[in-house]
């Protein structure tokens, strides 16, 4: 059975997508294996997986040690869960290959990250973060679709939601049981998308179906518009308000060779006509400054387009092969401009990781063996301050690029597959790890990384420290959530870290030490005696004045 689903996400069947596979081919003489030009790259590490991998890496601090891990599924039937260096943390078996990228979500609020994972053996696998399976889900057929994630019906739970060979899109509540199902009149390989597009408080679905239509739903799986396209739909939908009217528009590719933009309701706004199929999902990001998004789409005739919100070509990238999944983005050398990452390549010959800036000029290539299928995620691996570049070919391996140069980074709006590790499609504005519809689930400020202004970043405080990002001052202690982190090494969950009675506001203020519980404020503002002592010794001392000014009235 190797590589036959990783084939399956970019061909409708066997049959029907051979021939304009080898139709669009583009011979070249050579394949560069490195081409520097702004920006280079050298391989931190590299890991060999028993089969073929497609995912967009996960890439987050699961066990909050400090140092993040890379959460990737191969065809081997393996979830691999990788430290910072390339090594195994831990694996999980499955019951067949292992098609998609994976999903993150803190989806019992007990402070830790669940993992989710398709399969294609129909299931979908609940794991925890040192990667025991908490439950999971059978469909019924295969499942190369992700999971998104998010808070449908605003219940304060997060529903998980994907597509299956079994013409079903499936909503699970966040234990793992089923809410509904949606059939349509041929498989879903494409992860259904969220978005409040009527701004009613709770989200809609969307997603294409290889019967040729993109539905929208509403919380309860009814069915609220759909539009049809002229061929099957195998890419997934993405949102973003493209033309700052205050709705969210939805992009997305077919099977047909277009590439569609609706607007909230589902009318179409423009399509735009590629010289192939189009299976990728749309990336957005403002490259040029004008306050207005561009769209990035991969297409199997090879090329990268870049799209005005009007629908129009700005550029494009041509690769001479084919490029699946679309894009990544982000601001790697620091220069306030972006950078657009993307793999393409050939089955079984070549594959090649391209970057190109901002106005579609090639920065960067890496060269593998075989066809790059989904985007990299780009990520500090080594908390160097600089990001860094994962990524799977479908030779078999793993791979983590570093920057060679730079010593910082900017902002990352489209760090990874469909926007976030959530997977619900929607930009990441502030560059926090939390896309933009997460942060409202969070009541965090999708402009601001740091809602609080506590110098702790909303990620961190939910999903390291456990803190309020809401809150600069979690525990109430008096001192800012980051003060007790980054400044005196306080519990900014706990407003006495010591235990001595005093809170460590107050123990600052005093210039005791809030780690002791031996050194407190005295109360008359003698805070160098009770450094010296503790309590039984001052009681000592005063008995022992008391006694000996009594003897001296005695005496007298």
């Amino acid at each position: 059975m190797t590589r036959k689903l990783i084939t399956l996400i970019v061909i409708v069947n066997l049959t029907m997508l051979v021939v304009p596979i080898g139709a669009n081919k583009i011979m070249r003489d050579e394949v560069p294996v490195m081409i520097p030009k702004a920006l280079t790259v050298s391989k931190l590490w590299e890991f060999p997986t028993g089969n073929a991998t497609a995912s967009s890496p996960v890439v987050v601090d699961l066990d909050k040690d400090g140092t993040n891990e890379i959460i990737i599924g191969s065809g081997d039937n393996k979830i691999y869960c990788l430290n910072h260096l390339g090594g195994i943390e831990w694996t999980f078996t499955a019951g067949d290959e292992i098609a998609s990228s994976q999903s993150i979500a803190d989806l019992d609020d007990d402070g830790t990250l669940e993992i989710l994972a398709t399969c294609a053996d129909g299931k979908l696998y609940c794991l925890s973060h040192l990667g025991t399976q908490e439950w999971s889900y059978t469909s019924g057929g295969p499942i190369i679709s992700s999971a998104s994630v998010g808070d449908l019906d605003g219940d304060g739970t997060f529903e998980i939601l994907f597509g299956s060979w079994d013409n079903k899109t499936h909503c699970l509540d966040h234990e793992g049981n089923l809410e509904w199902s949606y059939e349509t009149d041929n498989f879903v390989t494409a992860t259904p998308t969220l978005a409040d597009l009527d701004n009613d408080g709770t989200l809609e679905v969307i997603f294409g179906s290889a019967d040729n239509t993109t539905y929208c739903l509403n919380e309860l799986g009814v069915q609220e518009w759909h539009y049809t396209a002229d061929n099957q739909i195998m890419g997934c939908a993405t949102f973003a308000d493209i033309d700052n009217d205050d709705d969210l528009e939805i992009v997305y590719g077919s099977i047909d060779g277009k590439i569609y933009c609706l607007n909230h309701t589902g009318k179409s706004e423009w399509n735009y006509t590629a010289g192939a199929m189009v299976s990728s999902a749309p990336s957005f990001a403002d490259l040029d400054g004008d306050n207005t998004l561009e769209i990035l789409m991969g297409s199997i005739d090879g090329k990268l387009y870049c799209l005005s919100h009007t629908g129009t070509k700005e550029w494009e990238y041509d690769t001479g092969t084919h490029v699946l999944y679309g894009a990544t983005i982000a601001d790697l050398d620091g220069d306030n401009t972006f950078e657009i990452l993307f793999g393409s390549g050939e089955f079984v010959t070549s594959g090649v990781l391209y970057c190109v800036s901002h106005t579609g000029t090639l920065e960067f290539s890496y060269t593998t063996s075989d066809i790059i299928m989904r985007p990299p995620t780009i990520a500090d691996i080594n908390n160097d301050g600089v990001l860094d570049i994962t990524f799977c070919s479908n030779n078999f391996k793993v791979y983590c690029l570093e920057l060679v140069g730079p010593t910082e980074s900017g902002d990352a709006p489209w760090y990874t597959y469909l926007g976030s590790v959530f997977r619900t499609g929607q930009m990441d504005s502030d560059s926090d790890w939390l896309d933009d519809l997460t942060e409202d689930f969070y009541d965090t400020n999708p402009e601001d990384d740091d809602t609080d202004n506590d110098d702790i970043n909303d990620w961190y405080e939910l999903f390291f420290y456990g803190t309020d990002p809401t809150n600069a001052d979690t525990d109430s202690d008096g001192l800012t959530d980051g003060e007790e982190i980054n400044t005196y090494g306080t519990d900014p969950l706990d407003e006495d870290t010591d235990g001595d009675g005093y809170s460590d506001g107050d123990e600052v203020d005093n210039e005791t030490d809030p780690l002791d519980p031996d050194v407190y404020p005295t109360g008359n503002g003698a805070a160098w005696l009770s450094t010296a002592m503790g309590i039984g010794d001052l009681v000592l001392i005063a008995f022992t004045i008391v006694y000996i000014v009594r003897r001296k009235k005695t005496h007298n």
